[in-house]
């Protein structure tokens, strides 16, 4: 965000030779929040029946969930958390 606010401040200055160079670089932001704005669909996960087993399941069980965005061959792909069953 700084450097968008520094581009868009040189973008008004007073410096002739910056404004062009100030906008080219303002219009490959916006190239770039475009190429980037990409939102990726949800896997189906298998968390109601992960659920209904936690549910019944005996104290002392460790149930482990897949959570969203699961995004094949990414760094997001192993997301995932971990229940442990408390004994009341």
């Amino acid at each position: 965000m700084t450097w968008f606010c520094c581009i868009l401040a040189l973008c008004g200055s007073s410096n002739i030779k910056l404004r062009p160079l100030a906008k080219g670089i303002l219009l490959s932001f916006l190239f770039g929040v475009i190429a980037d704005w990409y939102q990726p669909e949800y896997v189906k996960t298998t968390f109601k029946d992960d659920a209904n087993y936690f549910e019944i399941a005996p104290c002392g069980t460790v149930v482990t969930f897949q959570e969203n965005p699961l995004i094949r061959g990414t760094m997001l792909e192993h997301w995932d958390f971990t229940l442990k069953k408390k004994c009341d």
